[in-house]
């Protein structure tokens, strides 16, 4: 990649820019990932377009949900066409998007998503790659129970994840639908153990996540606490590749903290720590005050 940096061609600086940002977030480097895709669009539009997916506009906006800024997420499709580089073959997935990245906090988007999306000859919109989002709809609403069947089917189908939504977030949504609808899931958890070992840093928080959920909902409290451990231990990497992004630095916290609550609270703002016990007459050092 460092021969094409010299190359004066947006469209190659673009592609060239969302690979090093694609790199970035297998390796952890949230910021670098960020960094680079946005330098991306700014190719792009330079070239006033180039490809029809719209792909650095995806890989943004994918990435900030993962990171947990749903609406920053939305927001990256919603102001696609004031782009330089829009083209009205985008309008399908601007509405889809907007809506998809929303879940799964919004009620009204998961109303929009439950039902089958229109038909598009989209590269991106298409049945074969957002079949993760109409189940995980489902589940936003408190319909487990439809969710769970889709996600079987796809499961059945499916072996290899597209290349839009990754295997572990749909074996991971598989683990919290079974979790809530009070079901069996040790088929999903060993399929779930089974991506960890080669895992980027993202999913596979957001595996050790539903991991914990499922084995904790069983009563393996033991295990779950090893998953918790790990996953507290990718929080603070993660956490730490986005201290050039404080906002995003805080919604990434609001997404996964609250995920893991057997974590000892910290100990309150402005308390001072508890004094240490006094050390027996006489075994104070020369220097001790």
């Amino acid at each position: 990649m460092q021969l094409l940096h010299g190359i004066d061609d947006p469209a190659t600086q673009s592609r060239l820019q969302v690979r090093v940002s694609e790199v970035a977030a297998l390796r952890g480097d949230l910021g670098l990932a960020l960094r680079a895709v946005r330098r991306a669009i700014v190719f792009f539009e330079a070239n006033r377009g180039g490809l029809p997916d719209f792909w650095p506009w995806f890989v943004l906006s994918r990435l900030l949900w993962q990171i947990g800024d749903h609406e920053a997420a939305a927001r990256v499709y919603e102001e696609l066409p004031r782009s330089p580089a829009w083209r009205p073959a985008g309008a399908v997935a601007v509405r889809f998007f907007a809506a998809a990245w929303r879940l799964p906090r919004d009620p009204a988007s998961a109303a929009l998503l439950v039902e089958p999306v229109e038909h598009s000859s989209d590269v991106l919109v298409t049945p074969g790659n957002i079949d993760f989002f109409r189940p995980l709809a489902m589940h936003a609403l408190g319909r487990d129970a439809e969710a769970l069947a889709l996600l079987e089917a796809m499961n059945s189908r499916v072996r290899k994840p597209s290349f839009l939504i990754r295997i572990e977030d749909r074996i991971a949504l598989l683990l919290d639908v079974r979790v809530a609808l009070g079901l069996d899931a040790a088929q999903a958890l060993a399929e779930a153990e089974a991506l960890l070992p080669a895992e980027a840093p993202l999913p596979a928080l957001r595996l050790h996540c539903s991991i914990a959920a499922a084995l904790q909902a069983t009563g393996a409290k033991g295990d779950a606490a090893k998953h918790d451990a790990e996953a507290r231990l990718l929080v603070a990497r993660l956490d730490e590749s986005l201290a050039g992004e404080p906002d995003l630095r805080s919604r990434f916290r609001a997404e996964y903290l609250p995920r893991m609550p057997r974590e000892a609270p910290a100990r309150p703002e402005g308390r001072p720590p508890r004094p240490r016990a006094k050390a027996p007459k006489g075994s104070e050092g020369p220097d001790a005050r």
